[in-house]
């Protein structure tokens, strides 16, 4: 098989796949807790802006269920 047909399949499949993803009913909001992985030591500043994040996005999942 020549070298640019499989580029060019390769590339069609991978402008479709997001395309199957976007028709994928989702829920408005998520229902179980939700899990923010920090791959860094705690307590550095990644650590710091991870759980500021998490504290607001929290208080915004609470007013948006009441």
């Amino acid at each position: 098989m020549n070298i640019a047909r499989v580029l060019v399949r390769l590339a069609v499949v991978a402008m479709l796949v997001p395309a199957g993803a976007a028709i994928t009913p989702v829920a408005a909001w998520p229902e179980k807790p939700v899990k923010i992985v920090v791959p860094f030591a705690a307590g550095g500043t990644t650590d710091v802006i991870a759980r500021i994040v998490g504290e607001r996005l929290g208080a915004r999942a609470s007013r948006r269920r009441s």
